[in-house]
């Protein structure tokens, strides 16, 4: 539990720095590489989406058993295991990033629209250009809404559940959705295990994101 507080502060007083060493940078790079061996691997639409289940169960596996031998073999050394393992759930959490971004958005709301609509882009992965203040605010919402599910909610429920190794576990699984799920040509055969398993862990955490907002 000390830990998991510690964590929490660490999220809300440094956040998210550029370039601080991210295990999600990690998982973003690895998929990227499997992505490419993937496509030069495969002869058709059906062995592309086959290498996509590929892709997921090799990335669940090292998500979960990487962290969990890392904090298997300093359980002997106390200072440095709390230590660790501290960092490794602060990784997981986005909440204090996600509350400076929307921030952002409100204060440049104040000032003028063209402000927020820049401050938005950075969040959000559609056109902002032409977006009229209350379209600014409802995209705002519901980008807040959604990355609260997969930045905050989602990771610390799979934490309580099986500590850093699933949290770890989920983060990939949100990752490869993030990087490949998407239904467009280029990605509807390799991004559709991504997809589907990214659904059936946000299910749970998604409706408690719900309840809680």
């Amino acid at each position: 539990m000390i830990d998991f507080l510690s964590a929490i502060i660490l999220d809300f007083l440094i956040g998210d720095p550029y370039n601080f060493p991210h295990p999600v940078k990690l998982m973003g790079k690895l998929i990227a590489s499997e992505e490419k061996a993937a496509r030069k691997l495969s002869k058709s639409s059906s062995s592309l989406k086959a290498y996509g289940a590929v892709i997921v169960l090799v990335n669940m596996a090292v998500s979960f058993l990487v962290p969990f031998y890392i904090l298997k073999f300093l359980r002997g050394y106390y200072i440095f295991y709390h230590i660790v393992n501290a960092y490794f759930l602060y990784t997981c959490i986005a909440a204090g990033c996600l509350q400076r971004e929307a921030m952002k958005i409100y204060r440049a709301l104040s000032k003028s629209l063209d402000e927020a609509r820049h401050a938005l882009s950075f969040i959000v992965g559609r056109e902002t250009e032409h977006l009229d203040e209350k379209e600014v605010i409802r995209a705002t919402v519901e980008t807040v809404a959604e990355n609260t599910s997969d930045g905050v909610i989602a990771p610390m429920f799979y934490a309580m559940i099986g500590g850093v190794p699933l949290a770890f576990l989920y983060k990939m699984v949100n990752t490869m959705d993030s990087m490949l799920g998407y239904l467009n040509q280029k990605y509807k055969y390799i991004g559709f295990f991504p997809a589907k398993t990214d659904d059936v862990f946000n299910y749970l955490p998604s409706r408690l994101t719900g309840v809680i907002m």
